[in-house]
């Protein structure tokens, strides 16, 4: 069958079976009554890609979808008061969002340890996730969600400390600062756009002038692929504790092998806080499963719809 035919045609043994996909249109599943589990209580599930906020909130507001999730903070209390639907904020899972910034890729003051402790002493989390995604967040000390084996809690954030972080720019020759550019997707994650705008203005009380570029998904995806988004970019990973602690060995380090202070990267991340699940009122909740042909799909470009009652 091959990778080509398989992502149309997947096989798997799971609680859903694959009925149809119609690109950038629907996927649609229906429930595996021999699951040895038991059948599921939805019969049948349709997910449809819905780029656009407004249009997404409208569909659940107008009774069109039964779920949408990653609604943007700033939109939860107008759903709320709706009356029509409500929200519910799972703890479970959700994306490790970061800033990766690379060392050995393009020259630059970044290959300075110390310039890179102090960019992250440069940063406030805290204000960043009370403010610009209020509150739907937490800091987090490495890259991996607390459900991932390896995470470990005792390593904590570096923390806010602007004159530390002018002291080292001071150390490493940079006490006038420096010219950086931060590269954003366009709301592929929550409020993406926003916190990388902070953080820019954060830099730049120390003297960094960093210039934020946005891209649009897929040329940001071919920038990545090709390692143009230098020397910071914005990225995600994570699923309910899917990944290993190893996962941080190969994906921040640019040799298998355990690498020397000049070959590491510095990582700025938070974990949000699984986002923002709507459910539209007047419907009994039964759960929701998510089938691993979209689990690689950002989640905020889809609109769970269910047809037929538990």
């Amino acid at each position: 069958m091959g990778d080509a035919g398989f992502a149309v045609k997947p096989v798997g043994t799971g609680p859903y079976k694959f009925v149809e996909w119609v690109k950038d249109e629907r996927l649609v599943l229906e429930a595996n009554k021999d699951y040895h589990r038991g059948a599921p209580a939805i019969e049948r599930l349709i997910f449809r890609p819905v780029p656009e906020l407004t249009t997404r909130v409208a569909a659940l507001m107008s009774g069109q979808a039964d779920l949408v999730s990653d609604v943007p903070p700033d939109q939860t209390g107008k759903i709320q008061a709706s009356g029509n639907a409500h929200v519910e904020i799972s703890s479970l899972g959700g994306f490790v969002i970061m800033v990766k910034m690379t060392n050995y890729l393009m020259p630059g003051p970044w290959q300075d340890v110390r310039v890179r402790k102090a960019i992250n002493y440069a940063i406030d989390m805290d204000t960043i996730i009370k403010t610009v995604l209020e509150g739907y967040g937490v800091v987090l000390g490495v890259p991996l969600e607390k459900e991932a084996f390896g995470f470990n809690p005792n390593i904590k954030w570096y923390g806010y400390d602007p004159e530390r972080a002018k002291t080292l720019l001071r150390e490493a020759g940079y006490a006038n600062g420096f010219e950086m550019t931060l590269h954003a997707p366009n709301r592929r994650y929550m409020n993406d756009i926003e916190v990388m705008q902070a953080m820019a203005q954060m830099l730049s009380k120390v003297g960094i002038k960093a210039k934020v570029e946005v891209w649009e998904q897929s040329i940001y995806t071919t920038k990545w692929r090709k390692r143009e988004l230098l020397p910071a970019y914005m990225t995600a990973w994570g699923g309910a504790g899917v990944f290993d602690g190893d996962l941080l060995t190969s994906s921040l380090h640019s040799s298998p092998r355990w690498p020397s202070s000049r070959t590491r990267r510095s990582t700025r991340c938070w974990r949000r806080r699984r986002p923002p699940t709507i459910r539209s009122a007047g419907r009994r909740s039964t759960g929701r499963r998510r089938s691993s042909s979209t689990s690689r799909r950002p989640s905020s470009r889809r609109i769970s719809r269910r047809t037929s009652s538990a």
